[in-house]
């Protein structure tokens, strides 16, 4: 092969390597940042509903969002402008709490409800409302899935795994409880100062905790 054909088919080469990395690199731009995030997707009428928490994983007695990302199905466009909302549900039939989805600031097709879940465990969201023209009444739950269920935050921390916000309140109403049994266990007459004191010791030691906890995670 003489000097020319040599460097024709080293021109042919890297040219092939440029168009190589270039599609690379614009398959790496295309796909969302969300992408990567446990949600679920789902066709409603016209549109797809992408539905989760909007930090993942999620962890009780942190701030989270309920998320919702409304594009069009056919040619994905973004569909702004809607009213929805979504009531919250612990559990199964557990608790339930009503939140308002307003728009993001920058990807206004992004709906978000602010909420603090304080328990690990499962959680649905009831979404409802208007978007694009369609009417939504859909119910998506946490689950392996669809979205994260939210988790007990002491299986990440390290070097010293606190107490959840939520261990603090059950183990305030465990106190409770037992001072309850204890009184009624006591004759009325010899109900006496120890006793109070005692209760008011244990009461201050979980409050203590629970500043300390709440502290130590607003300033991570």
């Amino acid at each position: 092969m003489n000097e020319r054909g040599k460097r024709r088919r080293a021109i042919r080469a890297h040219g092939v390597r440029a168009v190589a990395v270039a599609t690379i690199a614009a398959a790496v731009l295309i796909v969302p940042a969300g992408a990567a995030q446990a949600h679920e997707s789902r066709e409603v009428g016209d549109l797809t509903l992408v539905v989760g928490w909007s930090n993942e994983p999620a962890f009780a007695g942190f701030g989270n969002e309920v998320q919702v990302i409304v594009s069009e199905t056919r040619g994905e466009r973004p569909v702004e402008d809607g009213e929805l909302e979504a009531e919250v549900v612990f559990g199964e039939g557990g608790a339930s709490t009503q939140v308002t989805l307003d728009p993001a600031f920058s990807t206004p097709n992004e709906y978000l409800g602010y909420i603090i879940p304080t328990r690990p465990g499962t959680y649905t969201f009831n979404v409802s409302g208007t978007v694009g023209g369609e009417t939504i009444e859909e119910t998506f739950t946490s689950g392996p899935d669809t979205f994260n269920d939210v988790q007990n935050p002491t299986d990440a921390e390290f070097p010293e795994q606190d107490p959840t916000r939520g261990e603090i309140a059950e183990a305030l109403d465990r106190l409770s409880g037992r001072i309850e049994e204890l009184r009624a266990q006591e004759p009325a007459e010899e109900e006496g100062t120890d006793l109070a004191l005692w209760i008011a010791i244990g009461a201050a030691v979980l409050a203590l905790i629970a500043v300390g906890v709440a502290a130590r995670r607003r300033s991570a």
